[in-house]
């Protein structure tokens, strides 16, 4: 006997599980952070992210950029996107 729970994938709430992870992104149109972001977002391959605090400590997961949302600006303003990564796996800290 198996049971139901056995056989199925599914994405439970918690660190070591698949999420989706947001951040704001601030760019140049045509700079190297836009293309790669764009490029990324464009292929859907899973890559290695890393998250430096600036009081110590990194995140690192794998995950995947699934959006790409323009975000609205202002006058003499940075041109900003909020970035929705699907992270694939568990979050490690240093």
């Amino acid at each position: 006997n198996t049971a139901l729970e056995d056989t199925l994938s599914t994405d439970a709430a918690g660190i070591e599980d698949k999420s989706d992870y947001e951040f704001t992104h601030y760019y140049d149109p045509g700079a190297t952070n836009d293309t790669i972001m764009g490029t990324l977002f464009g292929t859907k391959n899973p890559i290695l992210f890393q998250i430096l605090y600036a009081d110590a400590g990194t995140e690192t997961f794998e995950g995947i950029v699934m959006e790409l949302i323009p975000q609205p600006i202002k006058f003499n303003e940075n041109l900003m996107r909020k970035v929705v990564v699907h992270r694939t796996g568990s979050i490690t800290f240093a």
